[in-house]
């Protein structure tokens, strides 16, 4: 029976989900700001800093992430190698509506996009993440009356093969396929 190479795949990936003890779960966390927001969990208050699946919250690199019900699930397929991410928070208008407003009526940060940091740990080691950080720009914000969702999309790059960004300053040939 032939052995197939486990290839490209990170130790730490292949000790997480193959050797791990059943006690340790993935703890997703999201750095979500912009310089309208007051309310944040950082010092200067622009910043949230949250876990999804940590009622206790956590603590890395000395930030204290707090537990917020979201959602997160893969943006739409794209044929650009964008990485993007839909995140739905369940808050009812009790925080997002304040910031949303703040955002509003900021005469010189109304059109700076809501980032967002997204990384993963595992519960048992909080030293370095098992994937990310990814940083996000929010192309949209769709409202319903249990929350809101923002839809984030990464840089546009071309990191799988040369690592090279591809913009028509640097290739201007490439017009002439647009």
């Amino acid at each position: 029976m032939p052995q197939y190479p486990i290839g490209d795949i990170p130790p730490e990936y292949i000790e997480f989900f193959l050797n791990c003890s059943a006690s340790v779960v993935e703890l997703e966390l999201l750095e979500v700001s912009h310089p309208a927001f007051t309310g944040g969990t950082d010092v200067g208050g622009t910043m949230y800093k949250i876990v999804r699946n940590a009622k206790s919250g956590v603590v890395y690199n000395g930030n204290t992430f707090i537990y917020y019900p979201f959602i997160l699930s893969k943006g739409s397929r794209s044929q650009d190698l964008d990485y993007s991410l839909d995140i739905s928070f369940g808050d009812l208008g009790e925080i997002t509506t304040t910031e949303i407003k703040n955002i509003v009526d900021s005469v010189t940060d109304s059109q700076t996009p809501i980032s967002v940091s997204y990384m993963i740990f595992r519960s048992d080691d909080l030293t370095a993440p098992i994937f990310g950080p990814i940083d996000l720009k929010t192309k949209n914000i769709n409202w319903n009356g249990e929350g809101f969702t923002l839809e984030c999309r990464s840089r546009i790059s071309n990191k799988n093969k040369t690592g090279t960004y591809y913009d028509l300053i640097s290739y201007p040939s490439l017009r002439t396929f647009l």
